[in-house]
């Protein structure tokens, strides 16, 4: 279907991004299920909101599929 889970907006003067989104595929089956992996490391301290958005990346205006959103505190 060409969806993905991508960060969407975040203080990044809290948070950083530390590599691409990974993909593991459930299966051999072309656009079957899988895992995706998003990970963050702490760059200072704060809150911040971070948006985790499924949509496809070519249709950037199109409102997105699913929004996962998550508080994140850093001491």
């Amino acid at each position: 279907t060409g969806h993905m889970w991508q960060a969407g907006e975040y203080d990044r003067e809290v948070l950083r991004q530390t590599c691409d989104v990974e993909y593991e595929p459930s299966s051999s089956v072309p656009g079957g299920s899988g895992t995706y992996t998003l990970t963050f490391e702490a760059v200072g301290e704060g809150e911040t909101t971070l948006d985790v958005i499924y949509r496809r990346p070519w249709e950037k205006r199109a409102a997105p599929a699913e929004i996962f959103t998550v508080q994140v505190e850093v001491r």
